[in-house]
């Protein structure tokens, strides 16, 4: 019985020393944030990385902390613009023609793959009509082409899958 009861109580405190290491201390190193209210609800939130420690020194202060994923947003356009683009072939291996219609500008057409990282760019002039994009050297998989005029305005998101 003497033996239970010393097992027992090893048990408790081990578990205390590992209750104690596995505290997180809920202060947030913050990038953005904001906080939004109506009559009926408030809502507050943070952009960062969660901070589990705190080093200070003379040279200064290290916060250590999870990580989060880096997320890039692509805007969709919200205003109509007389303007159109048809991809083809899509699906594609080798590379994809764009043509444009309804630009009287220089513009932009950027891809990006689904992590939002730019892979290409291609500049276009204002009478050009159709141009050529290469995939070929690509890893198949889905990308998103967005069409930008000369300032910088976004005309249009596409879809474009690379096959194998």
């Amino acid at each position: 019985m003497k033996a239970r009861h010393a097992y027992m109580v090893l048990l408790a405190v081990l578990c205390s020393f590992s209750a104690q290491a596995q505290e997180i201390d809920p202060a947030v190193l913050a990038i953005s944030g904001g906080y939004a209210r109506t009559a009926s609800m408030s809502i507050s939130w943070t952009v960062g990385q969660t901070a589990v420690a705190t080093h200070q020194s003379h040279a200064g202060t290290i916060s250590e902390g999870f990580q989060q994923a880096f997320l890039s947003v692509i805007p969709i356009r919200e205003e109509s613009i007389p303007f159109s683009l048809d991809l083809y072939p899509n699906p594609t291996r080798y590379s994809v023609l764009v043509r444009m219609a309804g630009v009287d500008e220089d513009m932009t057409l950027v891809v990006y793959d689904l992590l939002g990282s730019e892979v290409m760019r291609e500049n276009v002039r204002s009478g050009d009509q159709v141009t050529r994009l290469t995939f070929d050297s690509m890893p198949s998989g889905l990308y998103m082409l967005a069409a930008f005029s000369g300032k910088g305005k976004q005309l249009g998101l596409y879809k474009i899958v690379k096959a194998q």
